[in-house]
């Protein structure tokens, strides 16, 4: 099985993903894996600047996040 296929399998357009933690570490790996899988993806922490480094990143590769 290539990885394509296991991607495949793995759409989530039109899901959503609420992501804590997200300004930093495995939360913000987390959100911009997901949203890379098609999913919006909400963002929640308590660093707001560093949250919205995050929300950078996933906008420059064309994914949505609130």
């Amino acid at each position: 099985m290539s990885s394509s296929d296991i991607l495949d399998k793995c759409n989530l357009s039109n899901k959503t993903a609420l992501v804590t933690g997200a300004s930093r570490g495995l939360g913000r790996r987390f959100s911009s894996v997901l949203s890379n899988m098609g999913a919006k993806v909400v963002l929640a922490a308590r660093n707001k600047e560093k949250l919205l480094e995050t929300e950078e990143l996933i906008k420059e590769s064309n994914g949505e996040c609130y």
